[in-house]
């Protein structure tokens, strides 16, 4: 991540032709409500390096200190700072919390999502084995029957074993959409 952003970040504007700014500014500063690689604590911070403050942008000239579009105000629907200039001072008004940790927070998030449908779906399978286990003891004690009757009462049980897969598999797919 450092490094995407101290070699490509150039703009804190939205709609410049670098798809790596525009990324940073949309889908992280102002879509994750984060800033930089890491927590922002003073002037001195990620944006030090990057073309935005070295070569190619306008951090130097317009004395910003972070892009814009890390201050809480901004928006990418009105690109006009609704309050103060948070991106010349870094005293307030802009988001402190770093991208990378943002991100670290989020895939957590879904690694505990994903954990406990791992889970629900093994105590769902352990509950099919105890189904078939029973539906099993159940032919066992047909004692006497016939071989069609067997057959019958197998061809029942795959059956609605079937109909259980196929049920909890539409569910999962509901859930994953």
């Amino acid at each position: 991540m450092n490094a995407s952003l101290t070699k490509n970040y150039t703009s804190d504007r939205t709609d410049t032709n670098n798809n790596v700014s525009n990324s940073w500014n949309l889908r992280f500063f102002i879509g994750r409500n984060c800033c930089a690689v890491n927590p922002i604590n003073s002037t001195t911070n990620d944006f030090d390096n990057t073309p935005w403050c070295t070569t190619a942008g306008d951090c130097q000239m317009t004395n910003s200190q972070i892009p814009k579009t890390c201050c809480e105000s901004y928006s990418a629907k009105n690109p006009v700072l609704t309050k103060g200039s948070c991106h010349e001072y870094v005293a307030s008004g802009f988001y402190k919390m770093g991208c990378f940790d943002v991100v670290k927070r989020e895939l957590q998030s879904r690694k505990e999502d994903y954990i406990q449908r791992q889970k629900e779906q093994q105590k769902d399978q352990n509950k099919y084995f105890k189904d078939v286990t029973i539906y099993w003891k159940t032919l066992s004690y047909i004692k006497g029957a016939s071989c069609l009757c067997s057959v019958t009462c197998l061809i029942l049980i795959v059956i609605l074993f079937k109909r259980r897969q196929n049920k909890d598999t539409k569910t999962e797919m509901k859930t994953m959409k």
